[in-house]
């Protein structure tokens, strides 16, 4: 997901369905880049608390007030679907 800062209120959304996904992929800021956006470690607890890890980490980044700009990418441990990301 790369939705200009909304990704926790799409994930909301999604909540009565995250578990019909194996993978999510979010653009996540240790930063305020948008007025109000969560931030990496509350989106970290909302998808942990739906079964899903964080396995992979791309620096895209580095605001001057030290917080970074990633893609994180997560993968659902309580799904079957053994399938590797595309």
């Amino acid at each position: 997901m790369d939705i200009q800062g909304a990704e926790m209120q799409a994930l909301r959304g999604a909540a009565p369905i995250l578990d019909r996904f194996t993978w999510i992929r979010a653009e996540l800021f240790g930063f305020e880049a948008y007025r109000g956006i969560a931030r990496r470690p509350e989106v970290d607890a909302f998808l942990e608390a739906h079964g899903f890890r964080p396995v992979a980490t791309r620096f895209m980044a580095r605001h001057p007030s030290g917080g970074v700009a990633e893609d994180q990418t997560y993968r659902n441990g309580r799904t079957r679907n053994d399938s590797t990301f595309p």
